[in-house]
């Protein structure tokens, strides 16, 4: 996609994998003006590509759960923490998690409105401000002795987004 394409509402799809086996399909649908404050955008996980391996595939993971959360983060640049350490400070704040069991699902969905006073993305020598998506994903596969047993695992995944200024 082009920057134009990125800040716009055009949809973006990620197919996520756990090791080499299909997971799930994750489409962002931003709205057309593309994200702002006060904007309302959904996601669409689709499982179909995982459950749709081969017969024989043992070791495909399931998807019990997602936990998406909606974060701003802000990071006070190395030089300007004054007294810190030379690592950057962070201060993350979460506006909103939804979780949804999705064992047995073929697709889901989550739906998120940025706050209509939360502040845009930005970045200045000193400071930056980003938003992120972050997932929490708990996944069960057999154990590979004993396959009426699961083991369980945790896979994280982040996707940075791009909030603009209201049109003024």
């Amino acid at each position: 996609l082009t920057p134009a394409q990125r800040a716009s509402g055009v949809a973006r799809t990620f197919n996520l994998r756990a090791g080499d086996f299909p997971l799930l399909r994750l489409t962002l649908q931003p709205p057309a003006e593309g994200l702002q404050p006060g904007g309302t955008f959904g996601l669409l996980l689709d499982f179909r590509a995982a459950h749709a391996s081969p017969p024989g595939s043992s070791q495909q993971p399931v998807c019990l759960q997602v936990v998406a959360l909606l974060e701003s983060e802000e990071v006070v640049l190395a030089p300007h923490t004054h007294g810190r350490s030379n690592d950057s400070a962070a201060m993350r704040k979460l506006y909103s998690e939804q979780q949804e069991v999705t064992a047995h699902l073929l697709s889901s969905q989550f739906v998120f409105s940025i706050p209509l006073t939360a502040a845009p993305s930005f970045k200045t020598p000193m400071v930056s401000h980003r938003w992120v998506l972050r997932f929490e994903l708990t996944l069960a596969k057999p154990k590979p002795q004993r396959p009426a047993e699961l083991l369980t695992e945790q896979l994280l995944w982040s996707l940075p987004l791009v909030v603009f200024p209201p049109p003024l």
